[in-house]
């Protein structure tokens, strides 16, 4: 494969597909990646079917930010698996940001008995000049649809922003819970923890940050009870979303219910030695900063003070 500006070498390609009736198979072996399927399914429709069977088992989850499929083939079932040997040699084709290499994933659905299993062995997910290192993601739709990401560690480039981390979700009908908790890179100290209660329908998305474990850098946050975040079709409404500790504060709130406005205080400057990772050039000191952007959908009348 090559263009004007990307070159990429697949040295075995191997494709076989047979169709028995319904039932399809279908078998893909190359250097880059192998894939094995079989069950009864669309290719064509398959990406659709899954939002609307997961939708209709866990109403407004999708259909409150993306429109979503009403119907779906209930003799659909597929048991897949795929192996991204060479995620590189595959970036160069898709030409894209991101790239995940070395991963095993084991697929499961059968939507007449209402299940979806997807499970990983441990691989690497970049970014950029971040990488996630072996990640191990389940994710699974019974009664609940649950969603666990593990991993080893967060670099930018060779330098080690994390240590171990753990995603969690679960959906139940119109609520769920997402909690997250990422540790230092020695793995002594907490990070990040943080917890968001989620409740949906069909045409709205509400968040809430509980306020019971909510950690940054070791440091115990408090927030507004009664805060939240309610995205409704057009609608965007922010309230009570101030965080604060000893020494440091955030305020968000909405900008005519269709942009945000940011408000920080006493934040130092150290993350930006982080980023910029210069030998010559230091920033010290803290600052203040207000950033309002009025539309979220139109970034051109963005405007910012820093103080």
């Amino acid at each position: 494969y090559s263009d004007s500006s990307h070159r990429a070498v697949i040295r075995q390609l191997l494709f076989s597909q047979s169709d028995r009736g319904e039932l399809r198979k279908m078998s893909l072996k190359s250097d880059v990646v192998d894939l094995e399927a079989v069950g009864t399914y669309d290719y064509n429709t398959l990406p659709d079917q899954v939002v609307a069977f997961l939708e209709s088992k866990h109403p407004g989850l999708f259909a409150s930010w993306r429109s979503v499929n009403q119907t779906f083939d209930r003799k659909t079932w597929i048991n897949g698996n795929f192996l991204i040997k060479d995620g590189r040699v595959l970036n160069e084709i898709l030409q894209q940001d991101y790239s995940i290499d070395k991963i095993n994933c084991d697929v499961n659905l059968n939507m007449l008995k209402g299940e979806l299993d997807v499970r990983t062995n441990s691989f690497d997910a970049r970014y950029k000049d971040f990488t996630l290192r072996k990640a191990v993601l389940k994710l699974s739709s019974l009664n609940t649809l649950s969603f666990n990401l593990q991993f080893d560690s967060i670099r930018n480039n060779q330098k080690l922003l994390s240590g171990k981390g753990v995603l969690n979700s679960d959906f139940s009908i119109n609520e769920g819970l997402l909690r997250l908790d990422i540790s230092d890179p020695l793995n002594e100290i907490k990070l990040a923890v943080l917890n968001i209660g989620a409740h949906y329908t069909s045409d709205s998305l509400l968040l809430q940050v509980n306020d019971d474990a909510l950690v940054f850098n070791n440091v115990p946050w408090k927030i507004h009870d009664k805060n939240l975040i309610h995205f409704k079709k057009q609608h965007l409404t922010i309230r009570n979303f101030e965080l604060s500790d000893s020494l440091h504060f955030i305020s968000l709130r909405d900008y005519d219910h269709k942009g945000i406005v940011l408000e920080t205080d006493g934040f130092s400057l150290q993350f930006v030695n982080d980023l910029l990772q210069s030998e010559k050039v230091k920033f010290r000191g803290v600052f203040n900063a207000l950033i309002t952007i009025p539309d979220l959908k139109d970034l051109t009348g963005s405007h910012g003070k820093v103080t």
